[in-house]
């Protein structure tokens, strides 16, 4: 089972925390790295409607990727 630890590390892969704004808010903001992770709803921005879509949907995680420039 893929765990929220090895979605980080392949995010953080893709996306060095290093390479962040002071201001970016990058890793993980709130769960446990351990939790399997069955589900993920993808997003360019966390907003109410987001969130509340991902629950609907069962998302095990939500995953907010930056826009690419």
């Amino acid at each position: 089972m893929i765990t929220v630890a090895d979605i980080r590390q392949t995010m953080d892969a893709a996306f060095p925390p290093a390479l962040a704004e002071e201001w970016d808010r990058v890793g993980l903001i709130c769960g446990d790295p351990s939790a399997n992770v069955s589900r993920v709803a993808v997003a360019l921005e966390a907003t109410d409607a987001v969130v509340d879509h991902a629950i609907d949907q069962r998302a095990v995680m939500l995953l907010v990727l930056p826009p690419r420039v």
